[in-house]
């Protein structure tokens, strides 16, 4: 025999388990099952009527012959959970199931427990409870094939998931890391494959810088459209005629952090300004957390993290704002990512991003050949701009980043 179902009705022994509830039954089977080697369970099926004395928005099916999981913050060997409706009848078939080793060698007398939000025994006031469950048996083999298939299949979506990456105009971003990290350098990588990775592709670029790099002129002979390049912040830059709404236009701020920090019509742009006039707006700088404002930061759609080992106090305020209940998770994902020269996390806070795909590295898949020398910005460190934040720059930012508002 190499796999079974057995089809589970709660009032199945009520003459053998007279205190059998709805929430948490024993069934004695027709016979033992003798499970010899490896074998694996799935819930296949589950129904009942979910009127219960507690409210709950979610249900987890527990048993006591399969491997415990993880779960707020405890172990329970558990089956399946799924989500409440405010239906009627609760009728769940899972089209993907999830197999969990089977830890009993004989199967006679077995017990479930259905649990809610808090991990508390479900009190239902309607005990009846239907569960389809399946038992193949794991033969070494195929369990490392398909571990490997797993696995395979996991590299080719994470693959597919970075190929796929592009920046949606008319957008706002912020890439922000201390000097020489490899700011402008990404951005010149970004401009030379901008066809590529943006949708739509913009038909104007301008560049604001305060001083002139030589990587300009890279840029000024590689990148088409071609750019151009202004010193400082026009007079006229929130005039209609600046910028043609016409045409898809993006402009980039290069370290000028200070000036555009007390330069509303900066803040402008990244509000109402970026829609309004089918432009995207990309500021570089050297602090995520420069200036009191936090408009710039509440409105981005796009953050490019670069590793700053002196200071990781803006790393930990952001994994805080995004991922309250797991700020390590985002400092984590941080560092993995920065763990190599040069090396940024991408965070993509546009609405319709799933979340999943969220946090992100490697997005341009290019210049896997250059050295670190050649991908060096630079060192020009502006008199009033610091790499360095400090607990005042981040006392009131306190907005939740995960709705898509930075």
């Amino acid at each position: 025999m190499d796999q079974f179902c057995l089809f589970i009705n709660s009032e199945d022994s009520l003459s053998t388990f007279a205190n059998n509830v709805g929430g948490n039954f024993k069934v004695r089977l027709p016979k033992r099952y003798t499970l010899d080697g490896s074998w694996e369970c799935a819930l296949l099926e589950v129904s009942f009527i979910p009127e219960l004395e507690a409210s709950t928005r979610r249900m987890y099916f527990c048993s006591d012959f399969v491997h415990q999981s993880y779960v707020r913050e405890t172990a329970l060997p558990i089956l399946q959970s799924i989500r409440l409706l405010n239906e009627d009848i609760t009728d769940v078939t899972f089209e993907k199931p999830i197999y969990f080793p089977v830890t009993r060698n004989e199967l006679y007398h077995i017990e479930f427990v259905l649990r809610d939000d808090h991990l508390q025994i479900c009190r239902l006031k309607d005990d009846h409870v239907f569960l389809l469950l399946h038992f193949p048996r794991c033969y070494p083999a195929a369990a490392a094939a398909k571990a490997t298939a797993a696995t395979a299949t996991a590299a080719k979506e994470q693959q597919q998931q970075q190929e796929a990456f592009v920046f949606r105009h008319p957008f706002t971003m912020i890439v922000s890391g201390p000097t020489s990290c490899g700011k402008t350098h990404f951005m010149k990588d970004v401009l030379q494959h901008i066809k590529r990775l943006c949708s739509p592709s913009p038909e104007r670029i301008v560049w604001l810088y305060k001083r002139w790099q030589p990587l300009y002129e890279e840029i000024q002979r590689t990148v088409l459209p071609r750019v151009e390049f202004i010193r400082g912040i026009p007079f006229d830059l929130e005039r209609d005629d600046f910028f043609d709404p016409n045409i898809r236009n993006m402009i980039l701020l290069d370290d000028l952090m200070s000036t555009s920090a007390k330069d509303s019509r900066i803040n402008d742009l990244f509000t109402e300004g970026s829609h309004h006039r089918n432009l995207s707006v990309v500021v570089l700088n050297q602090n995520l957390y420069f200036g009191k404002d936090p408009t710039q930061r509440r409105n981005c759609h796009y953050l490019v993290l670069f590793n700053n080992p002196i200071d990781r106090q803006p790393i930990m305020t952001l994994g805080r704002q995004m991922y309250p209940s797991r700020g390590d998770f985002f400092l984590r994902k941080f560092e993995e990512a920065t763990s190599t020269p040069f090396g940024y996390l991408l965070v993509d806070l546009k609405a319709r991003t799933p979340e999943a795909s969220r946090l992100r590295t490697e997005v341009l898949q290019i210049g896997q050949g250059e050295t670190h020398d050649e991908k060096k910005e630079d060192t020009h460190l502006s008199e009033d701009e610091s790499s360095v934040s400090s607990d005042e720059d981040m006392a009131d930012e306190t907005t939740d980043l995960s709705s898509g508002r930075c």
